[in-house]
């Protein structure tokens, strides 16, 4: 079943993306993308729950509300003009389907990276002050630099974000700025590396190609409780870790940054889409209550084609009904007369196995 039709006992999937990135970090890729075209896409990928994790900062989420409250001003005055007016109708239209919760993507003092996220309801001066006490400076606040020098170190970073209220991640753990990969690279103690993944204000782990084969270390499954000196069962969930609106291939992108919102997703099995609700998840041992989908190679490259650049070589057709799948001869004939091309046919999935 789809996760918007399975359920158990009054708890529904939810898809989340807890790591995205927005404008607000200096090395986003698309700096010209909008709040709301952010929401729009996390819209298309049917995304209940998303989290702003820019980098030492949440700036991100802090300009997205003060359009939305500058927008609600000027309706309240009557001087929106319809422009305004219908950004603001498409602001409430997708808030009302997704909860966006503030964050960051903190930069402890050796390098490795960790998540806090936050309640919508946490005054964003109160996160700010959580970012203070890791080390960020005042004048940095708002930067959404990736290197910030003499921060907290991670365990340290862990609980302070932990007492102040935010749900703890290791992002990426097995990847670059991973406190896996770091302590690995540094070649420190196995106790340190213990006290980096089993930390008891460490909510989860997050890992990128989730279901590649991997040293022990690097492997979601190595943290499933039955590992020597590693006894704390972890959450292990993915993110996209998204510095861009949609994928690009590898060798298009800066760096290894080619992952759109939504691409790496998490579901979640929840009696709502709240920040409560996923704290209280995290804080449970139900680890089944979490998933991970899998992705292949032939969704990447569909959404590539649907999305790509427009081509006469190219068709995308949608059999919605029987007069679409009538209308494929015009289709085949114009590529046929052009030269060649590639037809390609979708349609929307039943459930039932027919067509």
């Amino acid at each position: 079943m789809s996760h918007e039709t399975e359920k158990r006992n009054g708890y529904r999937w939810v898809r989340a993306d807890l790591h995205i990135h927005t404008p607000a970090s200096e090395d986003y890729a698309e700096p010209q993308r909008t709040y709301l075209e952010i929401l729009q896409e996390a819209d298309r990928r049917e995304l209940e729950l998303l989290a702003f994790t820019d980098h030492n900062t949440v700036n991100g989420y802090d300009q997205m509300q003060r359009e939305i409250d500058f927008l609600q001003k000027l309706e309240a005055n009557g001087r929106l003009t319809p422009e305004e007016q219908e950004r603001l109708d498409e602001y409430r239209r997708l808030l009302a389907k997704i909860i966006v919760l503030p964050g960051f993507e903190f930069t402890s003092h050796y390098g490795a990276h960790v998540l806090g996220i936050f309640s919508p309801h946490q005054p964003l001066s109160l996160i700010e002050a959580t970012l203070l006490q890791l080390g960020v400076p005042p004048e940095q606040l708002k930067s959404g630099s990736t290197s910030i020098a003499n921060t907290r170190y991670v365990t340290e970073a862990y609980e302070m974000i932990a007492r102040a209220g935010g749900i703890v991640i290791a992002p990426h753990a097995n990847g670059p700025s991973g406190v896996i990969t770091e302590t690995l690279r540094m070649g420190t103690s196995g106790q340190a590396r213990v006290a980096a993944t089993q930390s008891s204000s460490l909510h989860a782990l997050e890992f990128i190609n989730f279901y590649t084969d991997h040293e022990k270390f690097t492997s979601p499954g190595f943290y499933n409780g039955k590992t020597e000196h590693y006894d704390r069962r972890m959450f292990c969930i993915q993110g996209s870790d998204a510095h861009r609106l949609r994928r690009v291939p590898e060798h298009e992108s800066n760096g290894w940054h080619h992952h759109g919102i939504g691409d790496r997703y998490v579901e979640l099995l929840l009696p709502e889409a709240s920040f409560a609700a996923l704290k209280a998840l995290f804080a449970s041992q139900e680890f089944d209550r979490v998933r991970v989908p899998k992705r292949d190679q032939k969704q990447w490259d569909l959404d590539a084609l649907r999305f790509g650049a427009q081509s006469e070589r190219q068709v995308l057709r949608s059999l919605a009904n029987e007069e679409a799948a009538d209308e494929l001869w015009r289709d085949v004939a114009a590529l046929a007369n052009g030269g060649g091309g590639v037809l390609i046919i979708g349609r929307e999935g039943t459930g039932n196995g027919n067509g």
